[in-house]
């Protein structure tokens, strides 16, 4: 399933001829609700969104849906496309970036990486990514011994840590500079995919790497 987020018809035109080059299944999607709607119902969707979608900030930017929607494979499409602004869309879970007049099979190879479970990402922000990875080994060896906190984004680990240190939600999100609301979606996103049913069995995991039985604390 490809969800195409845009509200510009000659755009959404280009790219529903990419998406059923290499997808069965695509929906254009005019406002958040709907959005919301389909990924509700399909989470691991790729969606290509543009950056300059007005229900983009109804959403409060992209971190805050990908923090309710963890699963989406979002290709970010931006109309002014720079190494700060990828850097910064990776750091939250996107999947690929692309300048938003990118044709037709540009859209499509990008699609069929995410789709993959693979990134679309330039030579620089994949070595942004490959920094990063390696920066939060040297800092933390035991960050990636369980396999499941291999499968956060760098925004999770960001979070997962800050949990380990015996931060509380307000005190993340000062320090992160988003929302509670978005840091208790990280959260979830976080417990979810490490198995984890408490901030302490999350600090034990990132510890250890072994979780713990417990019951799961409240935000």
């Amino acid at each position: 399933m490809v969800l195409i987020v845009t509200d510009v018809p000659a755009q959404r035109e280009r790219w529903q001829s990419a998406a059923c080059r290499i997808a069965r299944e695509q929906l254009a999607v005019t406002t958040l609700d709907e959005l919301r709607r389909c990924l509700t119902a399909a989470p691991a969707a790729a969606v290509l969104l543009d950056l300059a979608w007005p229900g983009l900030q109804q959403a409060g930017g992209v971190e805050s849906l990908l923090a309710d929607f963890h699963s989406a494979r979002v290709v970010a499409c931006s109309p002014h496309c720079s190494d700060a602004e990828g850097e910064a869309l990776v750091l939250v879970g996107v999947q690929g970036y692309l300048d938003v007049n990118s044709d037709a099979a540009q859209v499509s190879q990008a699609l069929q990486h995410v789709l993959a479970g693979d990134m679309w990402l330039s030579r620089h922000l994949m070595e942004y990514v490959l920094r990063h990875y390696q920066q939060q080994n040297k800092h933390n060896g035991r960050l990636h011994h369980h396999h499941a906190l291999a499968a956060l984004t760098p925004r999770q680990q960001q979070v997962a840590m800050t949990v380990a240190q015996g931060m509380n939600n307000k005190s993340i999100a000062r320090y992160l500079n988003i929302s509670e609301r978005t840091v208790k979606a990280h959260l979830s996103a976080i417990f979810e995919r490490t198995g984890s049913q408490s901030r302490t069995e999350l600090a034990s995991l990132l510890g250890n790497g072994q979780p713990r039985k417990g019951r799961r604390a409240a935000g």
